[in-house]
Order: C-alpha cells, then sequence, then structure tokens
C-alpha cells in the first residue's frame, strides 16, 4: 500500500497487526551439554532475519566496578561465561539497523535479574549512548495512556522498541521503556500461544 495508507490512523497497518521474527536469549549458545553465551549469536541471528532480541540482565562485579551484563539460563542453570551489555549493544547498533535489512523496528526485551539501581541506571546510559538515533519521542513511553502496539507501524520505522521485564521504577531507565510486561505487555509460553485465537 502507499505510504499514506500505512500511516492512516485509523486503517494503516498497526504493530500490533504484526508477528515479529523473535530469538528467545539470543546471545545463547546451542552446543549440547555446554552452556555458553556470544555475540557472535546476534550476528547470525540478524542474517537470519530477526527483529526481535531477549536478554537476561545480571550484576557482575568487575575490576571497573558494577556492571550490567548477558547470561543465559537454561534449565535453571546460568551460562559459564557472561557478556558486558555494551558488547552486546555494540553489535546490535553496527548490524540490526544495516540499510539492506529495510526500516522494520528492533525489538529488545531486557530481562533484568537485579535490582541495583547504580547498574539499571548503567544499562539507561548505555542504551542511549548506542541507540540514541533510533530512539522513539516519549510519548511511546509504556507509562503513556495510548499504547504503542496500537500505534501505526509507520511510526516506527528505523525506529528501535525497549520492552523490560523487571523493577525499573525510580531509574533513568524507566523513562526509556515502550512496553513493560508488568503494564502494557505479556510474555507468554508456546503451550499458552498454541491457539492464537485464545
Amino acid at each position: 500500500t502507499s505510504a499514506g495508507m500505512v500511516c492512516d490512523p485509523q486503517k494503516g497497518a498497526k504493530l500490533v497487526d504484526f508477528y515479529i521474527c523473535s530469538s528467545y536469549q539470543s546471545c545463547h549458545v546451542p552446543i549440547h551439554n555446554t552452556h555458553y553465551v556470544s555475540t557472535n549469536m546476534i550476528k547470525a541471528l540478524i542474517v537470519a532475519g530477526v527483529r526481535l532480541f531477549d536478554f537476561n540482565i545480571y550484576a557482575e562485579v568487575t575490576n571497573d566496578g558494577i556492571i550490567p551484563v548477558v547470561r543465559s539460563d537454561i534449565n535453571d542453570k546460568l551460562s559459564q561465561n557472561y557478556i558486558p551489555l555494551d558488547d552486546v549493544f555494540d553489535t546490535l547498533a553496527t548490524y540490526a539497523f544495516l540499510d539492506y535489512y529495510g526500516g522494520d523496528p528492533i525489538f529488545i526485551h531486557l530481562n533484568i535479574k537485579t535490582n541495583n539501581i547504580e547498574v539499571i541506571d548503567n544499562i539507561a546510559k548505555q542504551y542511549i549512548e548506542y541507540f540514541g538515533q533510533y530512539l522513539l519521542e516519549p510519548r511511546f513511553s509504556y507509562l503513556s495512556e495510548k499504547s504503542i502496539t496500537i500505534q501505526p507501524i509507520c511510526h516506527l520505522f528505523h525506529k528501535l522498541i525497549l520492552i523490560v521485564t523487571g523493577e525499573t521504577s525510580h531509574t533513568y531507565l524507566d523513562e526509556l521503556i515502550n512496553i513493560h510486561t508488568s503494564k502494557n505487555g505479556r510474555i507468554l509460553t508456546a503451550k499458552q500461544v498454541r491457539k492464537p485465537v485464545d
């Protein structure tokens, strides 16, 4: 359809009208009997057409202080290594928005597994540093009266949509979230969505 039709607030396609190619624990390396994470998985997923990336965020004490890191959690076992969130964001910023992937929005789901406010604020700082040009306006906040899911898709082209699970109140990150699973989004299991009509 024409761009005008796509952007029509009444008749145009909205975010809720789409299925999005997604990955779960996007850094997890699927090797039998081992459990590691790598940014190379992100590159492979981008090439495969994935547009929603999922990451478990933990706090890790390093020589540089406490930093946010990505680990996978499979069958209640944490990965044997971790990746600084800084490296994950750098990989996404470098590869996910290349022109030949089109203008489809990118979705990042952060499953926050820490209550450390310093770490959560650090996530916000890194997020702005790497994705500032792709951020949505404040009217797309999860706290807005009108959910981002019913916005015309044209408003989201070449943009990044941040989905968060976990406690973020009274942090800088809270101001950047577009969908929060405690407010305007849900995480459902494959069994729960076996019949999409439900």
